[in-house]
């Protein structure tokens, strides 16, 4: 039970304004339906990372695409065919009304737990243990072009600049056309999986404050990345870096709480009777 809870902590947001990528009659596919579809496939969550399927060339974008289509024609043969008349159809129905309430429940708890600064130093010079490295990090900058002498004239720049990270900045704001751009190129720390094989190897090649001298190619483009800081694995991570981690651990540790007290309240109100 407590597993279950737990799982149910994180709770997804649906887009109020979608776009339209395919119409079937009065159906519009949306990027409400794109979305579902990235969650399910392999490398769907980097391609959500680097700009969602508008940043794949038209080949890879039509197949999701078309994975969305299939799936809703599918559910429209279900239903012409009564599907929605079936008690199994009626239960897993009344499965979801369930775990939805559940979800929505879970989420009002987890929006009532706040942990304060103060707090979270405490419990970091407690527990420095649980906040050294596990595995190399690295934290970076990108900026993605189409074109790959697009991104060698980048470099170029980047070369001859005497404050590289000011002007990486600068370059990524200007010239990517990922959605990190917006951001002077942020990513974030990231270990070498979270990131696709290329991108990782030319990234964890790289030393503090150095960049790539030659464009790096992905699925997604050119890339020209930038090292702002890196951590090894076995280090304590500076409080500074992890504060807001350190936060949603106090944070999930008092959901945790109260929702094992919720249910124990809600277990010696009701019988629960468990059956061979």
């Amino acid at each position: 039970m407590k597993k279950i809870a737990l799982n149910l902590l994180l709770v997804s947001a649906i887009s109020l304004q979608a776009k339209v990528y395919a119409t079937i009659g009065d159906k519009k596919i949306t990027d409400v339906d794109i979305n579902q579809v990235l969650r399910v496939i392999p490398n769907g969550a980097m391609i959500e990372k680097f700009g969602g399927i508008d940043k794949l060339d038209s080949a890879k974008k039509k197949q999701i695409i078309d994975i969305a289509v299939d799936n809703y024609l599918l559910s429209q043969k279900a239903y012409k065919e009564g599907i929605d008349k079936t008690k199994e159809y009626k239960e897993e129905l009344e499965n979801i009304k369930n775990s939805l309430a559940t979800q929505l429940y879970t989420k009002k708890i987890i929006n009532s737990v706040k942990v304060s600064d103060k707090d979270a130093k405490e419990y970091y010079e407690k527990n420095k243990d649980q906040f050294t490295e596990k595995e190399d990090k690295v934290k970076a900058r990108h900026i993605l072009v189409k074109d790959e002498k697009e991104a060698q004239k980048i470099i170029d720049e980047l070369k001859k600049s005497k404050d590289v990270e000011k002007k990486f900045i600068e370059l990524a704001k200007s010239k990517s056309i990922g959605p990190s751009g917006k951001d002077g190129g942020e990513l974030g720390w990231f270990t070498k999986e979270r990131m696709v094989p290329k991108f990782s190897k030319a990234a964890f090649e790289l030393k503090k404050g150095e960049f790539t001298k030659k464009p790096v190619k992905t699925q997604f483009g050119y890339h020209v990345i930038y090292i702002e800081d890196r951590i090894n694995k076995g280090d304590l991570i500076p409080f500074d870096k992890i504060k807001n981690q350190v936060k949603d651990v106090l944070k999930n540790q008092e959901i945790k709480m109260k929702i094992d007290e919720t249910i124990k309240n809600l277990r010696s109100k009701y019988k629960v009777i468990y059956k061979d």
